[in-house]
């Protein structure tokens, strides 16, 4: 039988076998630190534990449309046809003072259908989707796109922004059927 590398987490090393039981257990509580509290006798950090917590969480809220995804032949075909929106979207964060970056998750507000938006930047650098043209074009040259998006709350207090929904469903559908841009 094939095992899993161990996880490279941000602390240290830790075997798959470990991280899996604690991510069962870290389901079981509503909050962050109802979780650590129950693991106060661990040899694990703090961020260790936050990290592990919101891998369980993530899991659980996504369970609904793994499922769904794993209907369909296409991820075209899964994104076209299910009612189920996530409740929130990943999305990869370009560090402002650094070439490195990495992915975060935003609560998604709602669902927008045949929105008009744009994205300013550059083509390694795009993020979100706004209404406003103008602040779009802050930050490069502005892509226009009408279609389905879902409106997300990253703290941005200048204008609404969105992320493609199709995209985001994509994501889920290529993890529902174990792809992976390697596979692709």
């Amino acid at each position: 039988m094939n095992y899993p590398e161990d996880k490279e987490l941000k602390e240290g090393k830790m075997d798959w076998g470990r991280e899996y039981l604690l991510k069962q257990e870290a389901e079981l509580y509503p909050t962050v630190e109802q979780f650590i509290k129950s693991m106060e006798d661990t040899d694990l950090t703090k961020s260790q534990l936050i990290e592990i917590w919101n891998k369980a969480q993530e899991q659980v809220a996504e369970q609904p449309l793994i499922e769904e995804a794993k209907k369909y032949e296409t991820a075209e075909e899964f994104a076209s046809n299910t009612n189920i929106i996530p409740e929130s979207a990943r999305v990869w964060i370009k560090s402002k003072f650094s070439d490195d970056g990495g992915y975060t998750d935003f609560p998604i507000i709602r669902k927008e259908e045949n929105i008009t938006l744009y994205q300013g930047g550059s083509e390694d650098v795009r993020q979100f989707w706004t209404p406003n043209k103008k602040y779009a074009s802050q930050f490069g040259e502005v892509k226009e796109k009408t279609g389905t998006f879902y409106q997300v709350d990253n703290g941005n207090r200048m204008t609404d922004v969105y992320v493609d929904a199709k995209q985001q469903l994509t994501d889920i559908y290529n993890k529902a059927h174990n792809l992976s841009i390697e596979t692709l």
